[in-house]
């Protein structure tokens, strides 16, 4: 028997508690102008706001949504992608070390 399939919403949810447990606010983000808009915005203290699309293990963002993200960095913003609870825990790391050394 296969082991089950994780679903891009238990990647999301994941990524909004592990959000929240260091001190951020994840916000659903959702634009009708904007069909490929990433998922999340997540807030956090000192003005940061990192822009994150969610996706099951083994997908990635569509063309459109990698456009988006692209875009997005353009303007200055940090924007990416997770697609499984290690790219999570990477992009958490990531914050931390932001917010506590204020570099990125």
């Amino acid at each position: 028997m296969a082991a089950p399939q994780i679903s891009e919403a238990r990647i999301e949810k994941y990524l909004c508690d592990e959000v929240k447990k260091i001190g951020g606010a994840p916000r659903k983000y959702r634009t009708p102008a904007r069909p490929a808009a990433p998922d999340r915005i997540l807030l956090f203290p000192g003005a940061i706001a990192v822009f994150c699309e969610c996706k099951r293990p083994n997908q990635a963002p569509t063309e459109a949504q990698s456009r988006e993200l692209v875009k997005l960095e353009r303007m200055g913003f940090k924007a990416l992608w997770v697609n499984s609870f290690e790219t999570v825990d990477e992009v958490i790391r990531l914050i931390k070390d932001h917010i506590a050394y204020d570099r990125w």
